[in-house]
């Protein structure tokens, strides 16, 4: 017996182009999403010396169905100041896209931040800021040959005359587009500065790239909580489930006039997914789009295969995960390193008990080595 469709049915008489555009407006709140976010709310709401939030994940996870949640949220969390301060806004949200050149360009993210973020204070500080205005229409308008310094200033006050909650940045590994490492960290310590002067968390969702040489920046790392977003792994019976959910949740909604059984073919679809949510829904999508044109009644396993990626390709992107995975675990294998560091021994040692008497007597000394006492002074002794 099929599942009932979660839509509704008269969306089975609207065009193609509609019907299109019904699923791929869907949006999941799966449990990796959901606990994600969870994660991040707190800190918006009381950011206790982060002020920027790193999430990093693989390709098709659904990192931009996070950034279209929190905006949701943060908005949500920002409506009871918003009507006793017309000038405030809850959140700025803007995408980066990838380098044309080869090379992450300051003044294209201050000219996209700008437009994002509407400022109507613009005209008070134009004199100032030389290119900055905004026309008849309320829009952004900015001279070329605006300098990058003049519009690091402009969003800087920008941000501070709108106050928003946060500013999300999606696609931020292009930020990492540069030559060499050094520079990396440069353009991080600049989003950093841009968060510390203007007093507004940012937010940056992007690829593994994004966090790869965070741990060569101590003080970059002391400000920034680096969080992971996972895709499902199939080794973990509780996250293969959760998938599976999602999958069902995704063919209900599949606007056709019999809802598909795809289920029976859930380990072949995770396998040309790699677990990741944002894969399968655009799979799903293209999938959908022959069903359609076709004029199918439903859709089989067969007809999904036919729209899949190329095998070749979902093992690159399974190499990436493989590879992020790795360094996200590397960040957390350091517990042990760093309790040995400062004489703590095992971090498994229970505090009222072992770990007490190490705090107490502190390192073990080598054979030879002195009690640290105090050497008397003076006496006939030591005289000279």
């Amino acid at each position: 017996m099929r599942p009932e469709p979660k839509f509704d049915r008269a969306l089975l008489r609207a065009t193609t182009e509609e019907r299109l555009k019904y699923f791929a407006d869907y949006r999941s709140l799966h449990p990796q999403l959901k606990a994600l976010c969870a994660q991040i709310m707190p800190i918006v709401y009381a950011p206790a010396g982060t002020n920027v939030i790193m999430v990093a994940g693989p390709t098709g996870v659904g990192k931009s169905t996070l950034d279209e949640l929190l905006v949701k949220r943060i908005t949500e969390l920002a409506l009871p100041t918003l009507e006793e301060d017309r000038s405030r806004i809850p959140v700025v949200s803007f995408k980066i896209p990838p380098a044309e050149r080869g090379s992450f360009r300051w003044r294209d993210f201050y000219v996209r931040y700008l437009t994002h973020l509407e400022n109507p204070l613009v005209p008070f500080f134009s004199r100032t800021y030389c290119g900055v205005r905004r026309d008849g229409d309320h829009s952004t308008r900015i001279a070329g040959n605006n300098d990058v310094g003049n519009l690091s200033r402009a969003v800087e006050i920008g941000l501070r005359q709108r106050r928003p909650m946060a500013t999300i940045i999606d696609e931020a590994q292009h930020l990492m587009r540069v030559a060499s490492g050094r520079k990396v960290l440069d353009h991080l310590d600049v989003i950093k500065a841009m968060a510390d002067m203007s007093g507004v968390l940012h937010i940056l969702i992007g690829t593994y790239d994004l966090v790869a040489n965070l741990e060569l920046n101590g003080q970059l790392s002391r400000r920034a909580t680096t969080l992971h977003f996972p895709r499902y792994d199939a080794n973990r019976t509780e996250d293969f489930i959760r998938f599976v959910s999602t999958l069902n949740e995704f063919q209900n909604h599949l606007p056709l006039a019999e809802t598909p059984d795809l289920l029976r073919n859930k380990k072949e679809i995770y396998a040309y997914c790699c677990g990741c949510v944002g894969v399968l829904k655009n799979w799903m999508e293209r999938a959908l789009s022959s069903a359609l044109e076709s004029d199918a009644k439903t859709l089989t396993f067969d007809d999904l295969k036919a729209r899949r990626l190329a095998p070749k390709l979902c093992l690159t992107i399974a190499g990436e995960i493989a590879k992020g995975e790795a360094m996200f675990a590397e960040l957390e294998e350091g517990e042990s390193l760093l309790y040995d560091h400062f004489g703590l021994g095992s971090p498994n040692l229970t505090a009222s008990g072992d770990q007490a008497k190490i705090l107490k007597a502190g390192k073990r000394r080598g054979v030879g080595n002195r009690l640290p006492t105090r050497d008397a002074v003076g006496g006939a002794e030591n005289a000279a």
